[in-house]
């Protein structure tokens, strides 16, 4: 990804991106802290998105 369309992704407008980019690459929200709500208001930007949150315990780390 260039600079210019990671600027982009920063710009509030980006959060367009997010259902269809869900729904592309059929991610589950189940392990996210802030899943996406039906009105986009859990991320400010599609990078805020894209370096979302786990929920905690979601994906625990083996201990062996």
């Amino acid at each position: 990804m260039s600079i210019k369309e990671g600027k982009r992704m920063n710009d509030p407008v980006s959060v367009a991106q997010i259902r269809p980019f869900i729904k592309v690459h059929k991610l589950d929200q189940s392990d996210w802290l802030l899943p996406v709500d039906d009105e986009n208001k859990n991320y400010l930007c599609f990078n805020d998105f894209f370096y979302r949150k786990l929920a905690p315990g979601a994906r625990p780390i083996d201990s062996e």
